[in-house]
């Protein structure tokens, strides 16, 4: 899965973009 860098937010909450 992949997943939306996100530097200072929560990646769990980042939908995966396949």
């Amino acid at each position: 899965q992949n997943y939306q860098s996100a530097d200072c937010e929560d990646t769990t909450n980042y939908t995966n973009t396949s």
